[in-house]
């Protein structure tokens, strides 16, 4: 997929965040769910799971809590993982992005959730990534591989957060109910709403949170990291 990215800078700067669509094409799509539907085969036949589930990866992912956090850092390496962050990295480049934003030594990594349906052990209050940010100068892509909504999980941001900058947080790291009651979260929060292969790129600072899974599939996101090397903060700088 070569098609100009189409990032609105003002819009960017004022929201804190944009809403991009078909950042994925369909056919590496279509082959993450080829990988996971031979992967989940693999895993039922072999560790004798029963599947309960219309997702098999629900039933791998919730039998052996212990299995899981081995499997976990394994799955952010499928290789389709990489190629999307490739390709995303790219066309921020070839879109002049990267150029336009100043960076001058990029990072691009991504980081994949397998969001279980209504499993809220891992989703999040509204919070900024305060933890994964090492750059001062730094954005997100949150893309999700599967269709997101309200039903489905997915994301919900507060347009314009991102200019008060650092906020303070509890002792989860969530954004402190003080500075939550200054904003208006029920007339401003939006939750986003898209196809797989969409994506939501947004400053670090921008207050969100996640969107609670409630559909009978897993929520699979990749998480696309893009910082610069020319600006890094200092880990006792934070």
């Amino acid at each position: 997929m070569s098609e100009e990215l189409q990032i609105d800078d003002r819009v960017l700067s004022e929201r804190g965040f944009v809403v991009l669509r078909d950042l994925v094409d369909r056919t590496l799509i279509d082959e993450a769910e080829r990988v996971l539907e031979v992967f989940c085969e693999r895993q039922l036949a072999e560790r004798g799971i029963k599947r309960r589930h219309q997702d098999p990866l629900v039933d791998i992912m919730t039998s052996d809590e212990d299995y899981r956090a081995f499997l976990f850092p394994l799955l952010r390496n499928f290789f389709f993982v990489q190629e999307i962050s490739s390709n995303i990295g790219g066309r921020l480049k070839n879109d002049g992005f990267l150029d336009r934003q100043g960076f001058r030594a990029p990072l691009i990594w991504p980081y994949v959730r397998f969001d279980l349906p209504d499993e809220t052990t891992y989703t999040f209050d509204f919070h900024q990534d305060l933890n994964s940010t090492i750059s001062k100068r730094a954005f997100r892509l949150w893309l999700p591989l599967r269709d997101a909504d309200q039903v489905h999980g997915s994301i919900e941001l507060l347009p314009g957060s991102h200019k008060s900058g650092w906020l303070p947080g509890r002792d989860d790291g969530m954004v402190a109910d003080a500075a939550l009651a200054t904003m208006d979260l029920d007339a401003k929060s939006e939750c986003i709403a898209m196809p797989a292969g969409g994506g939501v790129l947004f400053d670090p600072l921008v207050v969100h949170r996640s969107v609670l899974n409630r559909s009978d599939r897993v929520k699979i996101v990749v998480m696309v990291q893009i910082q610069d090397a020319g600006e890094l903060i200092a880990p006792d700088a934070k």
